[in-house]
């Protein structure tokens, strides 16, 4: 298949220059908070498949629709937390010197045990979240982290007077198709950006403010810095002295690897300590821990892993019957939509081939199901499953899958190490040359398939027992340091040292 310019790629050279922009920029709009935080997500929009779509409002139905905006959520909120009980959270905070603040689901796995750790040397950390799907995921760990959006109205209307403020860079009306985008009006995009952008940007800050006055921690536990509300945080503690710490939750190995900066940075093996150094990040900012997420899957030492159910009874799956799982990120921050939608029918091909096999799709929480509908007719293909991200007839463990699984196929995710602590093979799909710049991709720690072909090739090598996993499976503890079941103690201690 003929290469395209990936969207990596495309990402590589629209960060390089928005760094030449950033150096000849003094205006407030473009601080380190708000300019680092939005070019890892504004380059999303600028080459989406759909283009960006930039409408200027007057400023009276501006107002307007913010203030309908705020009481509609407020009210939402109200409904979701108190008429339906689903999720029980915190409106008091309480003082604590460590602050857990997720922004995401999945930075939750790699915080519990440590917080557990922590708890059980007499800390009493506090979680904050804005999200209520993180809130519920809290609940089923008997947490009732603290919710500062109901807590702290006053976040919303100095939100509101900032916008009514920045309103004098709204002068003119944008709806740029992506074929007319160019570097040179870049900086205009910059400037009318989605309004979600500021919206997450303010709010953070000023919950930031609050927090830090009323509760007043010494440490916060951030869930990536590179987002938008990680930015802030980062940043902001900086600037009050509070350290600033995250944990590893994602393959590294990527351009923005150079822009992390919260003070202490702790990853799975010695290998992304090593990327990170190369991408600039100083040594000193960097521990060697492993992962927490595979502490509570060890016990003396050995891996252990039950569940009371299995997928393959749920879906009467037969015996006989060899899985393989395909567990992607979906489309969007590695592989382009076209990519994803290329690799769910060449699978689906796959799945005519390879009869004596089940195929059992588990969706990514950003994954759309709409894109296998599309292409799979379930009548035809029996030999198939689609399994939501929130199917409620299964965990969300990862490992509660790839443990009857023959194999997995992923693309750039942490599918992979995962696959690897279970000594099953990891299989990786690109065709459009999207990861050619992913180490553990280049590093042959998968069977790497750049054409359906390849893909069919392989699979059928697996079955007969050809594939080289033993050379694979020997590398894993250079990408996964302490299978120990020790991880989050070594995270826990370290901080402890640092509030001393």
């Amino acid at each position: 298949m003929k290469s395209e310019k990936s969207k990596n790629t495309q990402y590589y050279e629209f960060s390089n220059e928005l760094r030449h922009i950033k150096k000849n920029i003094t205006d407030n709009y473009f601080d380190d908070i708000f300019f680092n935080s939005i070019k890892i997500e504004l380059f999303l929009e600028i080459y989406n498949d759909e283009g960006v779509d930039l409408v200027y409002t007057n400023w009276k139905k501006l107002i307007y629709s913010e203030i309908r905006y705020f009481f509609h959520l407020l009210k939402s909120l109200f409904l979701y937390l108190y008429k339906n009980f689903k999720v029980s959270v915190k409106l008091k905070p309480i003082k604590s010197k460590i602050i857990f603040f997720p922004t995401e689901p999945n930075h939750v796995n790699q915080m519990l045990p440590v917080f557990s750790y922590l708890k059980s040397k007499g800390y009493n950390p506090l979680w904050v979240v804005f999200n209520l799907d993180i809130a519920k995921i809290l609940n089923k760990n008997n947490i009732k982290p603290f919710f500062s959006y109901l807590a702290w109205p006053i976040i919303f209307l100095k939100y509101l007077v900032i916008k009514i403020k920045s309103l004098r860079i709204n002068k003119r009306s944008s709806n740029t198709p992506v074929k007319k985008i160019n570097i040179n009006n870049v900086l205009e995009l910059i400037i009318q950006s989605p309004k979600r952008y500021l919206y997450r940007y303010y709010i953070t800050k000023y919950c930031f403010e609050k927090i830090y006055h009323q509760i007043k921690p010494s440490l916060f536990f951030i869930g990536y810095d590179l987002t938008i509300e990680g930015r802030a945080l980062a940043l902001n503690a900086k600037e009050k002295k509070i350290i600033s710490t995250s944990i590893m939750h994602g393959l590294l190995g990527r351009p923005e690897d150079s822009d992390h900066i919260v003070d202490h940075f702790f990853v799975y093996g010695e290998i992304y300590k090593n990327i990170l150094i190369n991408a600039g990040i100083n040594e000193d900012n960097l521990e060697v821990t492993g992962s927490p997420f595979f502490d509570k899957y060890y016990k003396n030492g050995k891996l252990v892993i039950h569940h009371d159910s299995s997928f393959k009874e749920i879906l009467s799956i037969p015996n006989e019957k060899k899985i393989i799982l395909i567990a992607t990120s979906g489309a969007g921050h590695s592989i382009s939509l076209k990519n994803h939608l290329l690799i769910i029918k060449s699978i689906i091909n796959a799945s005519e081939k390879f009869k004596q096999c089940h195929f059992v799709f588990k969706l990514h929480k950003k994954d759309n199901i709409k894109y296998y509908k599309e292409i799979l007719d379930l009548k035809i293909y029996n030999n198939i499953n689609i399994i939501d991200f929130y199917d409620e007839r299964f965990p969300l463990d990862i490992f509660y899958w790839i443990k009857d699984a023959s194999l997995v196929i992923t693309s750039a995710s942490t599918i992979i190490l995962e696959t690897l602590v279970l000594d099953k093979i990891p299989f990786t799909l690109d065709y459009y040359d999207e990861l050619v710049d992913h180490q553990i991709i280049n590093e042959k720690f998968t069977i790497h398939c750049k054409t359906p072909g390849e893909l069919f090739q392989n699979i059928e090598k697996h079955l007969e027992g050809k594939s080289q996993s033993a050379d694979m499976l020997n590398l894993k503890n250079s990408h996964l340091g302490y299978l120990d079941g020790r991880s989050s103690k070594r995270v826990g201690d370290r901080v402890i040292a640092k509030l001393k």
